[in-house]
């Protein structure tokens, strides 16, 4: 019996009770009737004594239900918690393999006596292959390049001579006509080539070249890129940064925003933390599910409670490695990051699995080996590996940067955020749309 249930039979038993002290006036009418009398006092008493000992036994179970919701939020979020320390541990060892890659990469460049035309080959090589692997070693290559430079004397013209810079110029100029043809924006997935041409521009100094305005739209384009705060810098373009920030404010890319902003110090003109809150309202909003344009709705919400819990993964890495605890408690972002792992991963009791038993099977008697019941097994005398299982996506919030060859992306902001730059004052549309299977969570935002 439920809470309700419960509730509802102490109203009928209130009914009752007054439907016996109509029958007993009644019956007192007949004394003659009947020698032994009970008293109507007694009866209320005993009543009275059953309603007190259920009204303690609800509270008991209220009491325990409460602890027990208490402990499972506790539980949901350190596990959240706990994931993201180690997705923090992993990123750490992430960066150190790139560290490792970047120092490798660096010698081979310095071991080469022509540094300046193998990076220029390399260049010019990748520029004329749509290979986004391709495009990254050069990003790589340039990196190494830029950090010999910065290490060299200032006087070592030898290592950038002019002819080497107008090199570097007739291939930027020839890229620049390739961009300006196509769509550069970082919703079409042209962000790396714009992050590649800017990089050549720092590399070899020549930024001075081009007009800022051409470069402002480019950095714009590959704002999402996690070197585009130092990419800005380094081709002069820091005084443009608050035009900057404003437009990647308006186009809805908060977190590509809040990023130039602690970059250079611009947190009194920008307030991040409203900026954070923005940027998750809008993604809670854009989650919704709308029912007439989606085939498979649980598909959909699948997907949509996806992208909620990188956008709450990404907003969580920026607090903390921004120090913003004190301004944006992460408890109820904890909260429905538990919430949302927790949508991923049903009770295997609720649908019936969990006590499903495979069928026993006789093992061969001239196998040499025994099987487990349902389950393959190897000739006898192999040791068959397993593979260990694929976490990828459980840490799609977190930034790599330098994805492998076969991936898409190449930013550390949540897939699609470009789509979202809807106004957050604007009232969203919630008379078509279904909920996400999950509770809402706007005031956990806030």
């Amino acid at each position: 019996m439920n809470m309700p249930d419960m509730e509802q039979a102490g109203e009928d038993v209130q009914s009752l009770m007054g439907q016996l002290a109509q029958a007993f006036i009644e019956l007192e009418a007949r004394k003659e009737a009947s020698e032994t009398k009970i008293q109507w006092d007694e009866i209320k008493q005993h009543f009275q004594k059953l309603e007190v000992t259920m009204n303690r036994k609800l509270e008991e179970i209220e009491a325990k239900e409460k602890e027990y919701e208490q402990k499972e939020l506790e539980m949901n979020a350190l596990l959240a918690e706990r994931e993201a320390e180690v997705a923090s541990r992993e990123q750490d060892l992430l960066d150190r393999v790139q560290d490792l890659k970047d120092a490798a990469v660096s010698a081979i460049v310095e071991a080469r006596a022509n540094h300046q035309t193998a990076t220029l080959e390399s260049v010019e090589n990748g520029e004329n292959k749509e290979n986004k692997g391709m495009r990254k070693s050069c990003i790589i290559i340039m990196e190494a390049m830029a950090n010999l430079l910065a290490k060299a004397d200032p006087g070592a013209d030898h290592l950038l001579n002019p002819e080497t810079k107008q090199q570097a110029k007739a291939i930027a100029d020839e890229w620049r006509s390739k961009l300006a043809s196509a769509d550069v924006d970082a919703a079409n997935g042209n962000s790396l080539e714009a992050e590649a041409f800017l990089q050549l521009l720092s590399t070899f100094r020549i930024a001075s070249e081009f007009a800022e305005e051409q470069l402002c739209k480019l950095l714009q384009a590959a704002a999402q890129c996690r070197q585009a705060p130092e990419l800005c810098r380094s081709i002069g373009l820091t005084h443009k940064v608050p035009a900057i920030v404003d437009l990647l404010i308006n186009e809805g890319t908060q977190i590509a925003a809040v990023h130039f902003i602690h970059s250079f110090q611009l947190e009194e003109a920008f307030p991040t933390v409203p900026l954070l809150k923005v940027y998750l309202k809008n993604l809670r909003r854009n989650s919704q599910v709308r029912a007439g344009n989606v085939g498979d709705i649980a598909i959909a919400k699948n997907d949509a409670n996806a992208r909620e819990l990188a956008g709450l993964k990404t907003v969580i890495n920026c607090i903390k490695e921004y120090n913003l605890e004190a301004d944006y408690p992460l408890d109820s972002l904890l909260k429905r990051v538990g919430q949302l792992e927790k949508s991923k991963n049903p009770d295997r009791k609720r649908s019936g699995d969990f006590n499903k038993r495979p069928p026993s099977k006789k093992p061969r008697m001239n196998s040499g080996y025994h099987r487990s019941s349902g389950g393959s097994a190897a000739p006898a005398g192999v040791m068959v590996r397993q593979h260990p299982p694929v976490r990828a996506a459980a840490y799609a919030g977190i930034p790599d940067r330098y994805p492998h060859a076969g991936t898409a992306m190449y930013n550390y902001q949540v897939p699609g955020q470009a789509m979202y730059a809807q106004p957050s004052n604007a009232a969203p549309n919630r008379g078509r749309y279904m909920s996400s299977g999950l509770q809402s969570s706007h005031k956990l935002y806030m």
